[in-house]
């Protein structure tokens, strides 16, 4: 059966391409983004006219999704506007070359426990057997997924377009009267709608918690209050960043101290890894060319990054089998562990934690990306070698891609704005802040909110198990947006909940309105760089 062929390849990365896009775009605005397996399966099967055999689908959606996963290996969604929002600009050229070698890193990773975890210990990897099912209804003409999809995508382009184009008939927000300072409104952005219809009713009101205790308790406060806080979004948006922060924190050490079996697990895993001459070679290049890298781009010192890379080891073994079993992988929590560590070692200089975490949970990205595209692939007598080959391509055109992208969008729209709050950056600055300054990085008043939130947090992530408790990460994530971006994830997600036909295909369409509204914001953003509209 044809695998590695240039059909497959060829649509796998016209699909990465939009897949990097749309995560790049939605990672800034909301701090989530989505491997994408199935969506690129689909997406792929679509543009190949219905013409790829299962085991070029499974070459297609590696390709893609290797593409899509660039943006978090290179820091984007956290570690890079971290940096950037405390005044260390970070060349484009430098995110590219960064992002394709944690991308091969952790490749290399993914292929090193392929062995172990999918054959000897048969994980489940969820994600994998979604996906395999998905190509297999494909073959058989039993799906017809690609239709929703393609609407969704017309509708998000359309409304995007016309929300941020030329004419602009279409509000960015409708806003309360008199609370428009606070978030307090619904925003308009498909992409917003789109991420709940993805994400759930659950996580979507999570998020929705999270917002109001932030923007329509504690802000009003913040302004009337004792504490006397400019009446803006930023000044507000900087303090509410911390307890924001310390919720998402307490959340991930739960998460680490969860997947303690984890960390002996990845210690069997390394033991009994499968090498061959070619990955280490090409494993040492990579290696060689981060610590370069770390240097020119970052000032990092050498032995920082190779103590980044040891500790990189670990922390993608952890993720990759957590990844197995869960569907989950903690890049956050390890990157944030990783940072603290190195606030001891580099006291005063967040930037340095910063970057180091950048290593550890850039290389640990890709591990189970790759690995939950061999696990589909397996089902299929699908070529981990074409697998891989095709991984690897997509990381090359995702570091292609995201680097220019990231600087349009910057341009167009700044950090830290309403329209790119970048909620995981905030949090990596906040964290590299602690970790560097100690108590002293922290507002006036923030101290007790941070212990307030850290505790609930801790209790929520204990409690996870409990189906009617908000989940921990998605409140943090709701402290660091406003009210309207919430409101718009709630009526997504209940769009999927009233109406029959979307209970089943509502998330491959918000995955369209995600993917039209991320195409139409990246044309704006260049249009705008040119002064075209």
């Amino acid at each position: 059966m044809p695998e590695l062929t240039v059909r497959a390849l060829a649509s796998g990365l016209a699909v990465g391409g939009l897949l990097c896009v749309a995560n790049l775009y939605m990672g800034l605005k909301t701090g989530i983004w989505d491997s994408g397996h199935v969506t690129a399966s689909i997406l792929a099967f679509a543009l190949a006219s219905g013409r790829l055999t299962r085991s070029e689908n499974n070459v297609a959606q590696a390709a893609a999704t290797a593409a899509g996963g660039v943006p978090a290996a290179a820091g984007l969604l956290g570690a890079i506007p971290a940096l950037e929002l405390i005044g260390r600009a970070v060349p484009g050229w430098g995110i590219a070359l960064w992002g394709l070698t944690m991308a091969v890193i952790g490749i290399l990773f993914g292929a090193t426990l392929r062995k172990r975890l999918l054959e000897q210990e048969k994980l489940p990897f969820p994600t994998g057997v979604a996906t395999a099912e998905v190509i297999e209804a494909l073959q058989k003409g039993t799906s017809d997924r690609t239709r929703p999809l393609m609407w969704g995508g017309v509708v998000g382009a359309v409304v995007g377009w016309f929300r941020d184009g030329k004419p602009a008939v279409i509000p960015a927000v409708l806003s309360v009267p008199g609370l428009s300072t606070y978030g307090i409104g619904v925003s308009l952005s498909p992409l917003l709608w789109g991420v709940g219809m993805v994400v759930g009713l659950r996580i979507a009101l999570s998020v929705l918690l999270g917002s109001v205790l932030g923007w329509a308790v504690l802000a009003p406060w913040l302004v009337s209050g004792p504490l006397h806080v400019a009446a803006n979004r930023g000044a507000i948006w900087n303090w509410l960043s911390w307890p924001g922060t310390a919720l998402l924190v307490g959340a991930a050490l739960v998460a680490l101290l969860q997947q303690a079996g984890a960390f002996a697990g990845a210690l069997r895993d390394l033991r009994s890894a499968s090498f061959r001459l070619q990955g280490v070679l090409l494993g040492l290049g990579a290696a060689l060319v981060t610590v370069a890298l770390g240097k020119i781009v970052f000032d990092l010192h050498p032995l920082h990054t190779a103590l980044a890379l040891a500790v990189s080891v670990l922390g993608a073994s952890v993720c990759a089998r957590a990844a197995g079993l869960t569907d989950l992988s903690p890049l956050g929590p390890v990157g944030q562990a990783t940072q603290a560590l190195y606030g001891g070692l580099a006291p005063g200089q967040p930037a340095v934690n910063i970057a180091a975490g950048s290593v550890v949970a850039g290389d640990a990205c890709h591990g189970p990306i790759l690995l939950w595209s061999l696990g589909a692939g397996a089902r299929h007598g699908t070529s981990p070698r074409s697998q891989i080959t095709a991984a690897i391509a997509g990381s090359v055109l995702g570091s292609l891609v995201c680097a220019p992208a990231y600087v349009l969008l910057v341009r167009a729209y700044s950090l830290g704005s309403a329209r790119l709050p970048a909620p995981t950056g905030i949090q990596w600055k906040a964290m590299g802040e602690v970790v560097a300054q100690g108590l002293s990085a922290l507002p006036p008043g923030a101290l007790s909110a941070v212990a307030a939130a850290a505790a609930v947090g801790i209790a929520l992530a204990a409690l996870g198990r409990v189906r009617w408790l908000p989940s921990a990460m998605a409140m943090g994530i709701g402290v660091l947006v406003p009210v309207d971006y919430a409101m718009a994830f709630v009526l997504g997600a209940l769009l999927v909940k009233v109406f029959p036909a979307l209970r089943e295909k509502g998330a491959v369409a918000g995955a369209g309105l995600i993917a039209g509204d991320s195409l139409v914001g990246i044309a704006v953003a260049l249009l705008m760089s040119f002064a075209l509209l």
